[in-house]
């Protein structure tokens, strides 16, 4: 298996895997434009990039509270 530094997208399943989310999570964050996606015909992904914004942003959720 590769890690999420040499992926550049993860399917819904591997994002659950890396993120240690369940499906209805990472999807109420889609829905909520927390977390961006992509779609390639009609598979969704999350791209490497967008997994580690949205981990910085939450950090810093964290940091200002």
């Amino acid at each position: 298996m590769t890690t999420s530094s040499e992926r550049y997208s993860h399917s819904i399943t591997q994002a659950c895997e890396l993120m240690g989310f369940s499906r209805m999570m990472v999807y109420r964050l889609i829905n909520s434009g927390q977390l961006r996606t992509f779609k390639v015909n009609n598979r969704r992904f999350i791209s490497d990039k967008a997994l580690k914004e949205f981990i910085a942003n939450c950090e810093k959720r964290t940091e200002q509270a």
